[in-house]
């Protein structure tokens, strides 16, 4: 497997990787900026070629800026890492094969940096759950304020579709008077109708009235033809002027034709 050194040799020197990195950042900016070979720029503004070529160049030297930016950070985490394994093998052995004052003291220096880190990682952490405790009970105080307010919002829904006695009362009182009216309503119909009823029978009497009124008209004047041909003795008979038999044999005039 290949070491990093063999990966990145000729290229290891992070000075000289960051001179590289800053030259190429140079570039790409004088080129962004219009200030990367000048006469270049000015013969570019005249031709859609150059302009064009420009672009590309630019294009490819962005590219090529970002590959060596990060080449860059991977040689500096290379050298980071040799660094680290050289100073964690100076500090574990001596030259004699014992470790020495320094070392200890190198030891102990990392070992209390670690255990800083720790703590101040446990702080974080002890302060991150205090936090997350004091936001799980605002929540908390957030969701019960929320179950209250639904839970009036409820009752005065409720409270809004209900209505309460006083309503409930003028409502019934409103159905009783409509009611009250209704029956009136019926009656004056009812009334109208046997009055209707009165009035068509009276109709019907008062035209049995003018028939009848028509026949004794009739009547009167069958009665007056029936006077002027009726005989002076047939008169005398009914406004009772004839007396007895007796009588009626003295007046009667067949006495005369008998002497005949």
């Amino acid at each position: 497997m290949p070491s990093p050194e063999d990966e990145n040799s000729g290229c290891n020197d992070p000075t000289h990787a960051n001179a590289a990195v800053e030259k190429l950042a140079e570039k790409v900016d004088g080129l962004l900026t219009g200030g990367l070979h000048g006469e270049f720029y000015e013969e570019s503004r005249s031709s859609a070629k150059n302009r064009h070529q420009q672009l590309s160049e630019m294009f490819e030297l962005r590219q090529l800026f970002q590959e060596v930016k990060a080449g860059q950070e991977k040689i500096l985490r290379t050298a980071a890492i040799r660094e680290e394994q050289a100073t964690a093998a100076a500090a574990a052995t001596t030259k004699g094969g014992g470790l020495s004052a320094n070392n200890v003291a190198a030891i102990e220096a990392v070992v209390n940096r670690l255990t800083a880190d720790k703590f101040r990682d446990m702080s974080l952490l002890s302060q991150r759950l205090r936090d997350s405790e004091k936001e799980v009970a605002t929540l908390r105080d957030q969701v019960e304020d929320l179950k209250f307010q639904l839970k009036m919002k409820n009752k005065s829904t409720l409270k809004s579709q209900f209505p309460s006695l006083k309503q409930h009362q003028k409502l019934a009182n409103e159905v009783a008077t409509f009611e009250s009216a209704m029956q009136r309503y019926d009656m004056e119909i009812y009334g109208r109708k046997a009055l209707q009823s009165s009035i068509e029978k009276l109709q019907k009497e008062v035209k049995g009235q003018d028939n009848l009124e028509a026949r004794v008209k009739s009547l009167e004047m069958k009665v007056g033809m029936d006077e002027i041909h009726t005989d002076p003795e047939l008169e005398a008979v009914d406004s009772g002027k004839l007396g007895t038999m007796g009588d009626y044999d003295e007046v009667c005039p067949y006495d005369e034709y008998d002497s005949w």
